[in-house]
């Protein structure tokens, strides 16, 4: 599609604009790195412009993320609600974090006090000599106060109040490592008593030019001091242990979460199963550690792959409906009902019965359905969520044909020829499209709560992530584990051959064995701070699952609704006979569910001949006909294999009237016929179904031998290739 020259000039000034952003956090950088290398400057002044440059790049990374995630947005504008919402909210913090860290450059240097040092092992941070001092000399709490106070007084402090440092080591012999930059700053001071902390607390902040709070200290080797930000309350930092991550991999959250994607990948294998890894483990390294952060909040999140409900209940709800008419119409070799259904075939449909509900002598007849869509889709990518869009006019059509291939052993649907055509047709649906997958159907989803609700899973895990990314380490290691699939290429090659049961379960105890072996290692010992922000994301994380799993409950309600909302056709048929004149029929189709499963199915129509014979009592009008059917969903057919395969065992009683023009008041003939048919479907497989039926009917409709009453038995085998497409790319 050509864009205006107007749109145009708006993408080049958008794209100008993010060009700039960029170039103009480069050239920040570039300045400070001048600076840095400016012998002249203090060390103090260096560590600011250190600082500086850290939060700079860490900026240039996430507004890189920005860009990227706006361009993905925008490029998929068929993305639902719940999407939409997730990715807006992720980009909401996303720019927050971004405004953060490009409005807390210091503007004043601070001053280290006599003693202080910064830089790598063999630099030491020792308090000046006149903290040391007053922590001797101190008289009462108060002195000790009072001093730290003067000393905080003219330093500069963290506008967003993020955590930025972690304290660890023995009671005499502290690491301080910085979570934006990962700088570790060698201490070596130890406390002489408790008011002492407040003299530690003042020498922190002259070397990290952040305003911290030491809040205890452990006297065993390996303890911590715990520092959080001055004025929040933001608990305890803590060192990520080897220990905790183990057992956080041991929860039956992860188990479950690795058979998830051990199913996923599996099913995958023979397209790309990397894509679906690099979901899968960034997750199960994130609950890693979030397992071992809070494993009280954590055992309460669930670790099944959520995001899947809603692309369930789609193919739970197409595999349900029974609105298409496979089988031939009720005046042609090979029909089982005398009423037709509204429903039109997308992709492609196939029906081989045998018999003829409105004809004494049954026959066997061969039935193509499809619609316009299915070739605009195969020309553009195949069936797609974007081409089921831009083409949805193409779906309101539908055309079909019947073959007579009575005698055929194994009948061809590509060796049919047109002299067994027996008839074809055309349809126009005249009310909306009622699969989910339609516009409609968004329309009415987008006025609920449910996109959201679908959506809060994600933000709260998007939350997560951006919280653990203030320990760089932490998230390079997440992101290095996600993107490093050389292991599972080669357990699946080794595999080929393998069954899909047996690979599962060796991959699922893998995923967990690599996360123990090759994440763990790479994050065992980090700083996290473990404040009551995340116990509460995670308790969030945990809520927004159950909100989530009700939204699906919901959506999946709505979908039923809508997709057994009134449903009408007008269908036109062209009709072929060997010893009769040939003739069209005009016909409407009309579905209406009344609940409880049970569904009303009415047809009425004329049929007008081309070339009327007089000397057959013909005129252009050939008859009059209506039908009408009640169908009850049984139960789900215990044929199917796939668990999302909704496809029912149905009962319907169908009768029809038809009056016949040309047997009016002719000796031996009936003009009034009419048929009562008792049938039951039987879905057998994915996409296949077998009808049976008993029709009783008055006459047959061709009368030429006879016009006698009769009953007999027919049935078929019908090929839905909308439902096996829908099931064979059902989501697991």
């Amino acid at each position: 599609m050509l864009k205006s020259p107007f749109t145009n000039c708006i993408a080049i000034l958008v794209l100008a604009t993010i060009a700039w952003g960029q170039s103009s956090i480069d050239e920040k950088i570039k300045q400070e790195q001048k600076w840095l290398s400016n012998e002249n400057l203090p060390p103090s002044v260096k560590g600011i412009v250190e600082q500086r440059i850290a939060k700079l790049q860490q900026a240039k990374i996430i507004e890189s993320q920005i860009e990227a995630t706006q361009q993905y947005r925008d490029a998929h504008p068929d993305l639902s609600q719940g999407d939409k919402a997730a990715i807006n909210a992720t980009l909401s913090q996303l720019k927050t974090k971004l405004d953060g860290l490009l409005s807390q450059a210091p503007s004043q240097p601070a001053q280290v006090p006599q003693g202080v040092s910064q830089g790598g092992d063999q630099n030491k941070l020792q308090p000046s000599t006149a903290l040391e001092g007053a922590a001797n000399n101190a008289k009462s709490g108060a002195d000790v106060k009072a001093g730290a106070a003067s000393s905080s007084q003219n330093q500069n402090k963290d506008q967003n109040g993020n955590i930025t440092g972690c304290l660890s080591g023995s009671t005499d012999n502290y690491a301080l490592t910085d979570l934006v930059n990962g700088k570790q700053y060698k201490l070596r001071y130890k406390p002489m008593d408790d008011n002492a902390l407040a003299l530690l607390k003042a020498a922190l902040k002259d070397a990290t030019r952040h305003d911290v709070q030491v809040v205890g200290t452990k006297d065993e080797p390996g303890g911590t001091i715990e520092v959080a930000q001055v004025g929040q309350d933001n608990g305890p930092c803590t060192l990520l242990e080897s220990s905790s991550l183990i057992a956080a991999t041991s929860t039956s959250t992860m188990k479950t979460l690795a058979k998830a994607g051990a199913t996923t990948i599996v099913r995958r294998r023979n397209g790309e199963p990397t894509d679906v890894f690099n979901e899968a483990a960034q997750t199960l390294a994130l609950y890693t550690v979030l397992g071992a952060i809070d494993p009280t909040d954590f055992s309460k999140v669930s670790g099944d792959p959520l995001g899947l409900l809603q692309r369930q209940v789609n193919v739970k709800t197409e595999t349900a409906r029974t609105d298409k008419q496979l089988t031939a119409p009720a005046n042609n070799s090979g029909s089982t009902s005398p009423v037709v259904r509204p429903g039109i075939q997308t992709l492609l449909g196939i029906g081989l019965a045998s018999g003829a509900v409105q004809q004494q002598n049954s026959g066997t007849g061969l039935t193509l359905s499809t619609s316009p869509y299915s070739i605009a889709a195969a020309l553009n990518g195949g069936d797609t969520d974007q081409n089921y869009k831009n083409y949805a006019v193409y779906q309101r059509l539908g055309a079909s044909a019947t073959f007579n291939v009575q005698g055929q052993t194994n009948p061809d649907p590509t060796q049919v020829s047109r002299r067994q055509l027996e008839n074809w047709s055309a349809r126009l649906r005249l009310t909306p499209d009622r699969s989910t997958r339609s516009q409609g159907f968004q329309d009415e989803l987008g006025k609920t709560t449910i996109p959201a609700d679908l959506g809060r899973e994600g933000v709260t895990k998007d939350q997560l992530l951006i919280a653990l990314g203030e320990n760089q380490k932490v998230r390079d290691a997440v992101t290095a584990f996600a993107e490093d699939p050389k292991w599972l290429t080669k357990l699946l090659a080794d595999n080929k051959d393998s069954a899909d049961d047996k690979l599962e379960s060796t991959l699922e105890q893998e995923l967990i064995a690599h996360v123990q072996t090759d994440f763990i290692p790479q994050v065992a010992g980090q700083p996290i701070p473990k404040t009551d922000q995340f116990s509460i994301l995670i308790a969030n994380l945990g809520a927004a699952q159950q909100k989530h799993q009700a939204a699906a409950k919901t959506f999946e309600d709505l979908a039923t609704e809508y997709s057994q909302k009134f449903e009408a056709t007008l269908a036109y048929t062209n009709q072929y006979q060997l010893s009769q004149s040939p003739y069209s029929t005009i016909m409407f189709l009309a579905d209406k569910h009344a609940g409880t499963g049970l569904t009303f199915t009415a047809n009425a129509g004329v049929s007008l001949y081309q070339n009327p014979k007089l000397s057959l009592n013909q005129t252009t009008f050939r008859d009059f006909s209506t039908a009408f059917s009640a169908q009850q969903r049984l139960f789900r057919s215990p044929f199917l294999v796939n668990s999302l395969n909704e496809s029912p065992v149905t009962a319907s009683l169908a009768g029809s009237y038809q009056y016949l023009n040309e047997y009016a008041g002719v000796k031996g003939k009936k003009a009034d016929v009419g048929t009562v048919t008792l049938k039951v479907e039987f879905p057998v497989a994915g996409g296949v179904s077998l009808p049976l039926s008993v029709t009783y009917a008055t006459s047959p409709q061709d009368q030429a031998l006879k016009s006698s009453s009769y009953t007999h038995g027919d049935f078929g085998l019908t090929f839905d290739l909308d439902k096996l497409y829908t099931i064979l790319h059902a989501p697991q």
